[in-house]
């Protein structure tokens, strides 16, 4: 049975809670027994365009269960489209809050047009108050939910008779809701060849007409530029009960720039120029200087802003790229902002690194030390951080090959070839980070073996380093450190090492089934490789594994990072 026939069988709030996966007495507490001013706290954000936004976020408790509402409500949405194929178009109308949807697909059917006309809905989230939320669910006729059911839905959705914008299931319901005015308004737009979509309260209307459509927009003084919304557009907002923003209307024409929810889309989709400079001036800013403003408050005052802040807005043009459309374009695009955003990363990630980072050639090493460290906890308290009655922290950062855009854009892709190349580029890039000092140390570790002949040739010929392989660490420059397994591990002298031949023989004698491990990596029907010996046997049974042989390497990790304290 589907999520939305239980729910449309319901009739109980035991009913619910069981649906919602609660004890009826937890779902009582939360919905009745919590005042409003417990349910929420209130505060202001800045609007883009001045003034203020109130935003009402709930409490921990209210908001795990407004999670829980909309991944119900969003089931049932899936449920709804799929078993009606005439609602399967209606479902491309809109593009705010929705899986697999964005900005990018709200923008593309509307470019390359003669007239974009955009319209914003005046206090959007305010307009669906307490009984237009319960009464959508007793009388759509997708729903037809028990009163008592869908008056429980509007107490936990609802704050101050309206929806919340800091509520998780604001957004589904909003959709829900709003899905007629949705069909109205496509099917108006078809009428007048024109294309709709809506993301959230900003709806949309296209054209390549050579006079735009007077049902949709009217232009209101001589000048033609002053344009109102069309006669029959508003009565349709309106029937919907929505108002519309007039101070937000406006109708873009092809020969300026013609932008929506704030891509350019006279061609082909691009992030605004003054974005892209003004993120490329923060970056250049705070790689020189250690700070950037991030705009201005309602006093004029500058802003500061943060990491986190720069790196959503760099992440945001690097997200445009793929839907360029010219391969010469792309190419030129990547290499001006992918630039900019490798010099970021660099500095925040293994330039200015609150931890000492190591990078390692993989992430089954990643695997191998993590719980190393955690066994051999006691005998190394600058890599892991341990208090009685707490749960041990490390004090290093692994380099986290999982997240494909760092790794993507900074070179990092795992592999000893591509730690050559990085070398070469952190130097280039940290050239132009100075007066900054680095924070931490930056450890490459790499396995002993002939993979590194060219890193090592490299710090011999160009650094003059030639016992590579036999010292400890070797610095490179500023808080870069190179470190490779020790040739001596488990009482064994040995040619070449990888980091591997750290465990016993014992571990790497495991056997899975009739399987046994290979240092080769290799995968079939009489060995697994190295993600299968790192996840079943290393991180599985990590409490039964000697780790002893990991100490030469721990302390050479040790050594590196305390020869950086000492010198920066």
């Amino acid at each position: 049975m589907t999520k939305l026939e239980l729910l449309k069988k319901a009739k109980t709030l035991a009913d619910l809670a069981m649906i919602l996966k609660y004890k009826r007495s937890a779902l009582a507490y939360i919905i009745y027994t919590q005042s409003d001013a417990q349910k929420y706290n209130q505060f202001q954000i800045a609007k883009k365009t001045g003034g203020k936004r109130d935003i009402c976020a709930p409490n921990e408790r209210l908001k795990l269960l407004q999670r829980k509402v909309d991944e119900l409500l969003q089931s049932c949405y899936k449920d709804i489209i799929t078993n009606n194929k005439n609602n399967q178009s209606d479902d491309k109308i809109a593009h705010g809050f929705k899986p697999n949807r964005s900005i990018i697909t709200n923008a593309t059917p509307h470019k390359n047009k003669r007239f974009v006309f955009n319209v914003d809905l005046l206090d959007f989230f305010g307009s669906f108050n307490f009984g237009r939320v319960r009464g959508y669910f007793i009388t759509n006729k997708d729903f037809q939910l028990d009163p008592s059911i869908a008056t429980v839905l509007a107490q936990i959705a609802c704050h101050n008779n309206s929806l919340p914008q800091g509520s998780p299931c604001s957004p589904v319901i909003t959709n829900l809701i709003t899905h007629i005015m949705d069909i109205r308004l496509a099917s108006l737009a078809k009428k007048t060849s024109c294309r709709y979509t809506r993301y959230a309260d900003d709806l949309t209307f296209s054209t390549n007409k050579r006079i735009f459509p007077s049902e949709i927009a009217t232009c209101s003084d001589e000048s033609g530029h002053d344009w109102q919304v069309g006669y029959k557009l508003a009565k349709e907002i309106k029937k919907c009960g929505f108002e519309v923003n007039p101070k937000k209307t406006r109708l873009q024409y092809c020969d300026s720039r013609q932008d929506v929810t704030g891509l350019v889309v006279n061609k082909k989709l691009n992030v605004k120029s003054e974005y892209k400079k003004n993120t490329r001036a923060m970056v250049h800013r705070l790689t020189t200087t250690g700070d950037f403003y991030i705009g201005k408050n309602s006093a004029g005052e500058e802003i500061k802003g943060n990491m986190q802040q720069l790196e959503g807005r760099l992440g945001h043009i690097n997200h445009i790229s793929p839907y360029k459309e010219s391969l010469f374009e792309l190419a030129t695009f990547e290499k001006v902002n992918n630039l900019t955003f490798r010099h970021f990363l660099i500095y925040k990630n293994f330039y200015q690194n609150e931890l000492p980072t190591i990078v390692c050639e993989g992430k089954t090493d990643n695997v191998y030390l993590r719980y190393a460290i955690q066994n051999l906890e006691k005998d190394y308290p600058t890599l892991i951080k341990t208090e009685a009655g707490k749960k041990s922290t490390l004090r290093i950062r692994l380099f986290n090959y999982n997240d494909s855009s760092t790794g993507k854009i900074t070179g990092l892709t795992g592999g000893v070839s591509f730690l050559k190349k990085f070398i070469d580029s952190y130097q280039k890039h940290i050239k132009l980070f100075k007066p900054i000092k680095p924070k931490s140390a930056l450890i490459l570790l790499i396995d002993n073996d002939t993979g590194a002949n060219a890193i090592v040739d490299f710090l011999k010929n160009k650094l003059k380093k030639p016992n590579a392989r036999s010292d400890a660490f070797t610095h490179v420059s500023d808080n870069l450190y190179v470190v490779l397994t020790p040739l001596s591990l488990n009482g064994k002298s040995l040619t070449s090492t990888e980091i591997e031949d750290c465990f016993q023989d014992s571990t790497r004698n495991i056997k899975i089934g009739s399987k046994s491990f290979s240092i080769r990596d290799v995968d079939n029907d009489n060995y697994f490789g190295k993600h299968i010996f790192a996840i079943k046997i290393v991180r599985e049974q990590a409490h039964s594994i000697d780790f002893s042989g990991f100490k030469p390497l721990l302390e050479r990790i040790e050594m590196a990072i305390k020869h950086y304290e000492s010198i920066k």
